[in-house]
């Protein structure tokens, strides 16, 4: 891969790179072959990298319910009415309506 950092291979890329690692625990990279100092050691590396990492899906749904799935409503107060009113120290009486709330 001399001259050209990454080929192109149908279904992924070759990309090819140099790690230099020094002495003191530092690190660097390089696309081409690097210098190094005398304290320093150069790895050549080729990642595979597949050309899918790039594709993003387009994720869809339509989620329908009908009107009969909902199962029925039911409303035990009794255990809201006993909290509330040992809460408050009042007797606390709670109605349920069916009614929409209106804006």
């Amino acid at each position: 891969m001399a001259g050209t950092f990454s080929l192109n291979r149908g279904d992924h890329w070759d990309v090819a790179f140099h790690l230099v690692f020094d002495s003191t625990g530092g690190v660097r990279l390089t696309r081409g072959r690097p210098s190094t100092s005398p304290i320093e050691r150069s790895m050549a590396v080729t990642a595979k990298v597949p050309k899918s990492l790039f594709t993003v899906p387009e994720l869809s749904a339509k989620i329908v319910l009908p009107d009969n799935a909902a199962p029925p409503v039911e409303l035990d107060l009794s255990a809201a009415e006993t909290a509330l009113s040992e809460a408050l120290g009042a007797r606390v009486a709670l109605t349920f309506t069916d009614e929409e709330p209106k804006p």
